[in-house]
């Protein structure tokens, strides 16, 4: 390179050696700004090793508090199992404790109870089941399938169990139900111990049922609030309190001065009927009357007992489609089966005939049998099988309450209370007298022809003997021209005035009429007043205050005013009342449910003319009672209608071969006809009057002298025997056939002292007898 002068070379030196230093600089700086790079790099590097370290520490970290989480969800998830669990425990527990509603409490009672019945081995165990002698038992004809039955009594239990609320728990626990059934019997080896069982687990949960029901059932769809379901192991039960020698003197049927008539032979007694008469069990409805001291209880159905050893599920289904058609057919003894199961059917039937009612069942255990008979129809026996094990494990969950047991027979309880044939008890009887009885060869199972006369003794029905010999049914009237029951003959009944006759045609229509279409109302009529009787018995006039004068007079009420007569004297009212019982016991007749130890108290109306007055009836073995009580009546004339009610009389229903059935085994074969005496001296009800207490005892003592003046002494003052009439507005003394008679001018003056130490007693016991059941004295307002 040429250089002008040395300033330029120097120059151009001085560029270049500034020039290196700034490449050095900047070789410096690149290098600076390299190791710096590098650094930074490295530090980045190390940082973000450090940040990757720290992350996956922090993964690490995450993946444990993951871990623990997962570990914390499954204890949870343990601990939320473990609470189901308690609460499912707690709710099971709970369901045990809690009171049920009425299906679930059915379908345990099956469960629990039924369920847990366990039948002896035979070869194990010595297993007692026996059948009863059929002979001379009524039987039927044939059996016939009830069609569409099972419907019928399902339609009936859902029916009943709508009345319930569903939250309706009036029912045992399941624990409680448990805990009953430790204590219960449970095996079946014994007729004994099947009745037991099905007292237990049958029965009893069936009137718990029964009972709620009529809570609920507001308007009495299946049972009014006073009706009640009692079950009877032996007809004693019902009539021990009925029980006396058969002491029976002769007796005219109407208790008036007239020729006493030749006596039949006496009635059966109710005992004695009883050896006939033994069913397993007994279903009776009962219900509670007002002023009534025992409820009236009618025969709903009757049950039969056979073990389950005896005659088992597939022998009674062969053996009832065998018999079906031909019920009365002779079965060969190899044919072993079939001729228990026909011997079981003819009890039963005869058993359901004696008890005059159309239901029954046959329980043996694992099948129940239930029996109808239609007295339309009386000779067939229909029937529906039910077997409860196989029908509740074939149900459905909402039908297995129905298909139990306790379903079933409650479905069929209620079908015989709603559904229980209305015929006359009396038509009945007839009905019973025409059926056959087997014999161990079945050759004279025919009844009787109509015009044959029947054997001496007891008739075929257990009827009173001394039928007529046209062989007319028990209920028929005497034939033309024989005598009546008052002793005299026909002529004799005859009315020498034509108007009289004619009246009394037109009073046999009428009572018809009257009985026809005012029975219903019976039961309510008031009774008649006491003058209205003594004007009656003594032909005087009639009461204008009788509650029933306008039906005496057969008139408006204007034409029953004072210084009126009764429109027919006391013999013609009784002969009315005659022909009205022969006619029939159940028109104008109510039982009351009332009975003393000999005694049973009705309601009767004379349906021609509407006197409404109290019978006592006996059965054949305390008729002498009642014939000693109104002869006491008899002596107590002058003060009847005052101080003791008017006496009217007395019937004897042997003579038109009649009785009125109370329950198997009691009869009524006596009447005896009082006005009514009053009510009971009690609070309750003599707050409807005002009357003090002492002025009630001031009564009692003035009675009690009067029936002690008249010679009478009662021998059984207390409480029952002490009744207030509104109409005296005093008291009145009744049921004096425990009474001693003395004539006052006899009294020997050894026995007065005597004498005067019972009326004594007799005076303080009324005093007592009024005082019983009221409060403190005080006016009673």
């Amino acid at each position: 390179m040429d250089f002008s002068n040395s300033a330029d070379m120097l120059l151009y030196i001085e560029n270049l050696q500034r020039q290196a230093l700034e490449a050095q600089e900047r070789e410096r700086r690149q290098a600076q700004e390299s190791q710096e790079r590098e650094r930074l790099l490295r530090q980045q590097l190390q940082e973000s090793a450090q940040q990757i370290q720290e992350s996956a520490q922090q993964i690490q970290e995450r993946d444990q508090q993951l871990q623990e989480s997962v570990q914390q969800i499954q204890e949870i998830g343990q601990q939320l199992q473990e609470s189901g669990q308690q609460i499912q425990e707690r709710d099971q527990r709970l369901q045990v404790h809690q009171r049920t509603t009425i299906r679930e409490y059915i379908r345990l009672c099956q469960s629990i109870y039924y369920d847990a019945m366990v039948v002896e081995d035979r070869i194990d165990r010595r297993v007692k089941g026996t059948l009863t002698k059929v002979d001379g038992k009524y039987h039927p004809r044939k059996l016939e399938k009830l069609r569409g039955f099972k419907e019928e009594l399902q339609k009936i239990f859902n029916e009943a169990c709508g009345l319930f609320p569903p939250q309706h728990r009036g029912f045992d626990s399941e624990d409680a139900m448990r805990t009953t059934l430790e204590k219960r019997i449970r095996r079946i080896g014994h007729e004994s111990t099947l009745t037991i069982f099905v007292l237990d687990h049958i029965e009893i949960p069936l009137k718990k049922i029964l009972e709620e029901l009529k809570a609920v059932d507001e308007d009495c769809v299946f049972m009014p609030r006073n009706v009640e379901i009692e079950f009877e192991l032996e007809p004693q039960q019902i009539s021990a309190h009925m029980g006396g020698p058969s002491v029976e003197p002769p007796q005219s049927d109407i208790n008036i001065e007239i020729e006493p008539a030749e006596m039949p032979p006496a009635t059966p007694l109710y005992r004695k009927d009883l050896g006939h008469f033994h069913p397993d069990r007994m279903c009776l409805h009962s219900v509670n009357l007002q002023d009534a001291s025992h409820d009236v209880r009618t025969m709903l159905y009757v049950c039969e007992y056979k073990i389950p050893q005896l005659v088992n599920y597939d022998e009674v289904r062969e053996a009832m489609e065998f018999l079906a058609p031909h019920f009365d057919q002779i079965i060969d003894k190899s044919q072993k089966a079939r001729c228990k199961v026909q011997s079981i059917f003819i009890q039963l039937y005869h058993y359901m005939m004696k008890g005059y009612t159309e239901f029954g069942i046959l329980n043996t255990g694992s099948v129940i049998i239930f029996c109808r008979v239609d007295w339309r129809n009386h000779g067939t026996l229909r029937y529906h099988v039910a077997d409860p094990y196989g029908e509740v494990a074939a149900a459905d969950e909402a039908d297995k309450a129905f298909n139990g047991a306790v379903g079933q027979c409650l479905a069929f309880t209620l079908l015989a209370l709603r559904q229980s044939d209305q015929t006359g008890q009396e038509r009945r009887q007839a009905i019973v007298e025409t059926l056959p009885k087997w014999t161990n060869n079945n050759s004279s199972n025919a009844p009787p022809p109509p015009n044959a006369s029947p054997s001496s003794g007891a008739s075929s029905s257990g009827a009173p003997a001394g039928a007529s010999s046209s062989g007319a049914p028990a209920g028929s009237a005497p034939s033309e021209g024989g005598t009546d029951a008052s002793g005299s003959s026909a002529s004799r009944a005859e009315e020498s005035d034509t108007q009289r006759q004619s009246a009394q045609i037109d009073i046999g229509t009428k009572s018809n009429q009257l009985g026809g279409r005012t029975a219903q109302r019976i039961q309510d009529r008031q009774y008649c007043s006491q003058k209205c009787f003594l004007g009656l018995v003594r032909g005087d006039y009639l009461d204008p205050t009788c509650p029933n004068v306008t039906l005496h007079c057969q008139s408006e009420a204007g034409e029953a005013g004072c210084n009126k007569r009764h429109p027919i004297s006391h013999p013609e009212w009784l002969r009315l009342l005659l022909d009205q019982l022969k006619r029939s016991l159940y028109d104008g007749i109510k039982y009351q449910g009332v009975f003393g130890a000999r005694g049973i108290l009705f309601k009767v109306t004379l349906l021609a003319y509407g006197y409404t007055f109290v019978s006592k009836g006996a059965v054949s073995a305390n008729i002498r009672h009642l014939q000693h009580e109104a002869e006491v009546y008899k002596q107590l004339e002058p003060i009847q209608g005052v101080y003791v009610p008017v006496f009217l009389g007395a019937i004897d229903l042997r003579k038109m071969n009649k009785f009125y059935w109370i329950y198997p085994g009691v009869r009524v074969v006596h009447f005896m006809f009082l006005s009514w005496g009053g009510c009971r001296v009690e609070q309750y009800e003599m707050a409807q009057f005002d009357i003090s207490l002492d002025r009630l005892e001031e009564q009692a003592e003035k009675t009690m002298v009067s029936v002690h003046d008249k010679g009478v002494i009662h021998q059984d003052v207390r409480w029952e025997n002490v009744l207030f009439n509104p109409e005296t507005n005093g008291i009145m003394v009744i049921d004096f056939e425990r009474a001693d008679l003395h004539k006052t001018h006899e009294t020997r003056k050894s026995n007065k002292r005597t004498l005067d130490q019972m009326r004594h007693a007799e005076m303080r016991e009324i005093v007592f007898a009024v005082s019983q059941e009221m409060p403190t004295p005080r006016h009673v307002c």
